[in-house]
Formats: C-alpha cells, sequence, structure tokens
C-alpha cells in the first residue's frame, strides 16, 4: 500500500517546448483526516524504454512533509508540489514525476491516493512501483513556464547546480 515506504505512483509527461517545472498537481481521491505528517520523496526523471523495458532515471529529488490537520483533505482536493528552485526541462523529451511515500499515517486514512482516469493523456503513462501502467492516468498538472532571460537562466543553473528545497501545499 501506498502508506509503506517505497510504493510509489507518478505520471510521465512531454513537454511541448523547453520551459521550467514549476510544481506538479495532483487531484486526490480519498478523504484524509487523519492528523499526521505526510513524509513524500518527489522524485523528477527522465523516462526511456530501452528494448522496450521502462526506466526512470532520477534527475532531482526532495523530501516534502505536509502536516495534516483536522478536518484534513477531502475528496477532489488538490495537492500541489512546488519546487522552490524551479526545474529545467526540455520540450520533446519525456520525463515522469513520482510521489514515492516515505510515511503516510494509517492505511487509506492518511494517504494522498490520486484521481486516476483511463488514458487521457496522450502519450503519457500512469507510473506505479517502479513500472509503467498503459492506458491510465493520474489526473495531474504541470506548471511550465517559459525560460527566463539569459541573466536570469545562469543564476538558476547555479541554484540546480547547489541542490533544491521542495514544498507541498494544500490548493
Amino acid at each position: 500500500w501506498f502508506n509503506d515506504v517505497e510504493h510509489d505512483a507518478g505520471q510521465t509527461f512531454t513537454p511541448a517546448a523547453d520551459g521550467i517545472l514549476n510544481s506538479f498537481t495532483i487531484q486526490l481521491a480519498q478523504k484524509n483526516d487523519v492528523d499526521t505528517t505526510e513524509t513524500v520523496l518527489l522524485r523528477l526523471g527522465t523516462i526511456t524504454r530501452p528494448a522496450g523495458v521502462f526506466t526512470f532515471t532520477d534527475i532531482y529529488s526532495s523530501t516534502s512533509s505536509d502536516d495534516v490537520t483536522s478536518p484534513g483533505w477531502a475528496v477532489g482536493d488538490y495537492l500541489t508540489f512546488e519546487f522552490e528552485t524551479p526545474q529545467p526541462v526540455t520540450g520533446g523529451v519525456e520525463y515522469g514525476v513520482i510521489t514515492d511515500a516515505q510515511a503516510m499515517g494509517a492505511w487509506q486514512n492518511g494517504i494522498p491516493y490520486r484521481v486516476l482516469t483511463g488514458n487521457t493523456y496522450a502519450g503519457g503513462s500512469l507510473i506505479n512501483r517502479g513500472g509503467e501502467i498503459t492506458n491510465n492516468d493520474v489526473l495531474f498538472h504541470a506548471d511550465i513556464s517559459a525560460i527566463p532571460e539569459p541573466s536570469t537562466l545562469s543564476l538558476l543553473a547555479l541554484g540546480v547546480i547547489g541542490g533544491l528545497i521542495l514544498r507541498a501545499r494544500r490548493k
């Protein structure tokens, strides 16, 4: 279950153009009425399929904690994972974002289960427990902005090299 460490879930996506990934938002399928701290390892990586085998290669990861207090999350709420230092992404490259449970409270009551859809995102797929599940997607939003001017871009590159912090917040 997703309250067990290393049980990950996520989504693949392919940006149409070069940009900066600012945040990743999921919609919740279940309520969470448990007072607890949710801890998630957020992972961004590239997707390849050598010899047809799904491969996720990490390019960024950060631990995010969110204190859930009464009344908690409701069905249909959105949970946004915001990158304190946004991540550059390249148009036409397939990426994946994984939320990897580290400490989630009790099974079902305390887990940010995601809303799943059918195959609604062309070219994307659900990531579950290290593998790809085709014909299913997570309902998500990737906030990707245009690349900043060159002087700002060099500062961003320094931030990427220096390490990043992720904050999770409820919308």
